[in-house]
């Protein structure tokens, strides 16, 4: 089923980041460390959102040149919010 494997990723992206910044979530409720906790599951929500659409795209291949440039222009919006995620990530934990 398309919907599970969709799920699937999502759920292993957003838990990939979230144990990546284990420490930063383990910490005492602080005006700065709330405001890192939201930062930290911002990112995990959309890198794991991009991941999901990926895996929509890549399991509704078409041959379709339509469909093609459709899929391309999605790919590379994932890869820019997937970028993105990357940069603030590093800012979260610094």
């Amino acid at each position: 089923m398309k919907a599970t494997a969709i799920i699937d990723t999502i759920i292993a992206k957003v838990k990939d980041i979230l144990e990546n910044h284990s420490t930063p979530l383990a910490q005492p409720l602080t005006l700065e460390n709330a405001e890192n906790v939201v930062q930290i599951i911002k990112t995990a929500i959309i890198a794991g959102g991009a991941e999901g659409f990926k895996t929509y795209l890549e399991q509704n291949e078409s041959r379709d040149n339509t469909m093609n440039t459709v899929r391309s222009r999605c790919i590379v919006h994932c890869y820019t919010i997937s970028r993105v995620t990357s940069i603030r990530r590093r800012s979260v934990t610094r």
